[in-house]
């Protein structure tokens, strides 16, 4: 007699019309069979009272990952039931085959450049007498911004910290260390990753503002500081009246900046691209100071004339008024 079970079932015993248990091994004679059914074997239309009992197969359980699988990973560990085969089919369709040991602990080693975000590994168990059981385990938390935020981070400032660091780099530093713990934290989900190098990102926003600011100040700091002593040298009396002017309002309009800058009340908001101009503003009246120091003679000028030539001392800026109100300026 064979017995073909069904898929996820065994045979598990044979059992007659009482529901007693017999063995596999039962011969059923002519006496046997008279017992169970009250009828000579030889009857043809008698029907063994017996009958096959199969039992549903138990599912293997299932193996974990731990710690979970991660972008660049080239180890997988985990538990599965003890003494068993764990199959690993791996992204690129490979099968590593190893065995759990008695307290179900288990590791493959993979190849470099191991696992990447977003890829699968399923792993099988099978204990004898049990169906096999497969689970999917996603590579996650990819880090590759998180690693490109902290190296710019680490980029703007020293290894070591002066004793006088700014609250921007001593910000920086502080999401630095926390952005290094979330990367190597093979816990953390992708949610803490990203979080992470957003806290990098702001800080280096507020460090790169906070830098230009102060960029901003020295210049304006240097370029007021140049234009006091144009205005208080012992020539200073002898300035161009209209250039002396132009310094004094660019000088006044910087140190406006500044003010505004270091966080003085009432003054109107103003962006950094208007502070460049009027720093540039002020650099050039800076460069080329105008004094009145001789006679300016110009050639006759006759109608349709397209140049202007003349004299004037040595070395001297020279600015020309023209009819329409512009103003050209050049050197002796």
């Amino acid at each position: 007699l064979k017995l073909v079970a069904k898929e996820d079932y065994t045979f598990e015993k044979w059992v007659d019309q009482n529901g007693n248990t017999l063995s596999p091994d039962t011969i059923i004679d002519s006496a046997l069979f008279k017992k169970l059914t009250g009828s000579e074997l030889s009857d043809a239309n008698n029907k063994l009272p017996i009958k096959a009992v199969f039992r549903k197969l138990d599912q293997t359980d299932p193996a974990t990952v731990n710690p979970a699988l991660r972008d660049g990973d080239i180890t997988i560990t985990g538990t599965a039931p003890a003494n068993t085969i764990v199959s690993l089919t791996l992204p690129d369709g490979k099968i590593v085959r190893t065995f759990a040991d008695d307290k179900g602990n288990f590791k493959v080693n993979l190849q470099e450049p191991g696992l990447t975000y977003g890829q699968t590994v399923t792993v099988a168990t099978n204990e004898e007498g049990k169906l096999e059981t497969k689970k999917e385990f996603v590579v996650g938390t990819n880090t590759d911004k998180l690693n490109q935020a902290i190296k710019e981070a680490k980029d703007l400032i020293p290894d070591q910290a002066p004793d006088n660091e700014s609250m921007q780099d001593k910000k920086l530093r502080e999401v630095i260390k926390n952005g290094e713990e979330v990367k190597n934290d093979k816990t953390a989900d992708q949610d803490s990753v990203d979080a992470a190098e957003k806290a990098i990102r702001d800080a280096i926003g507020q460090k790169e503002k906070a830098d230009q600011k102060d960029d901003l100040l020295n210049r304006l700091n240097q370029e007021i500081a140049k234009a006091e002593a144009i205005l208080s040298n012992e020539d200073s009396a002898d300035l161009n009246p209209d250039y002396k002017k132009q310094l004094e309002d660019a000088k006044l309009q910087a140190e406006n900046d500044r003010d505004y800058l270091a966080g003085k009340d009432g003054l109107a908001d103003r962006s950094d691209e208007k502070i460049n101009e009027d720093i540039n503003e002020l650099s050039k009246l800076n460069e080329s100071p105008i004094y009145n120091t001789g006679e300016v003679y110009i050639n006759e000028l006759k109608e349709t004339d397209t140049q202007i030539s003349g004299t004037a001392p040595v070395n001297s800026t020279v600015i020309i008024s023209l009819p329409d109100g512009n103003k050209i300026t050049t050197k002796a």
